[in-house]
């Protein structure tokens, strides 16, 4: 592995229908793609790998970016007992992290990449039903995927 690299991947936003709180968060862990497209987001990323004496396991300092294209799904309740689902957007997220990882050989140029990072979201875009344009929050990100290498 080079010392340092820059990348492009494509990722899969998967939708859950359980919510992870009750304290009316309109975009914290709400994002729900209701079209196709809406799934697919698009990472840019910088890594400087470290320890680059091993041979198998190349582990690594990022900084990454996402980008993802989607609505929320937020479950409120009002004055009946019964649960009100509300869906907001789409928006356009920008997800910026930082963290560390590592890459493992599994076969021939294919790796097991796994990372972990703490950063923030961008959230840009106007419901009617909510005003203003833009929100931001702190964040995280704890991601495993399948690379392949092209070039050694």
């Amino acid at each position: 592995f080079n010392q340092n690299e820059i990348g492009i991947g494509l990722g899969y936003n998967i939708n859950t229908l359980i919510q992870p709180d009750d304290q009316n968060n309109i975009f914290h862990k709400r994002l729900y793609a209701t079209e196709p497209l809406q799934h697919i987001n698009l990472e840019l990323f910088y890594q400087r790998n470290i320890f680059s004496n091993l041979e198998h396991i190349h582990p690594f300092v990022f900084v990454d970016a996402q980008f993802k294209y989607s609505t929320t799904r937020n479950s409120f309740y009002s004055s009946t007992p019964q649960e009100e689902v509300v869906y907001f957007g789409p928006f356009l997220w920008i997800e910026n992290y930082l963290g560390a990882g590592f890459n493992v050989e599994v076969y021939k140029g294919f790796y097991l990449k796994q990372k972990i990072g703490i950063g923030g979201y961008h959230v840009i875009g106007s419901d009617d039903r909510l005003g203003g344009n833009y929100t931001w929050e702190f964040g995280g990100v704890l991601s495993a995927g399948i690379m392949y290498r092209f070039k050694k």
